[in-house]
């Protein structure tokens, strides 16, 4: 499987939110998504999926500090 069809398919399974930032990402370095695509470069599935995976885990800790807080929040008023 090539860079390109390994790429799509892990665009594919993405949710919206994830694979807009993925589109912005691949966007930002001119690499080429479709085999119509001319004079860009080829992606780099390993650079896309560190890219995503630290996109998911910054969020996640956000979410989960957000949580801690809320959770700290209700205590301190009771």
């Amino acid at each position: 499987m090539s860079n390109m069809q390994r790429c799509r398919k892990f665009l594919d399974d993405l949710s919206d939110t994830f694979r807009d930032k993925a589109f912005d990402f691949c966007t930002e370095r001119d690499w080429k998504l479709s085999s119509n695509d001319t004079d860009i470069k080829n992606p780099d599935f390993g650079e896309l999926k560190k890219y995503i995976l630290s996109k998911a885990l910054s969020i996640q800790k956000y979410n989960k500090e957000r949580v801690i807080e809320d959770y700290e929040e209700r205590c301190d008023n009771c």
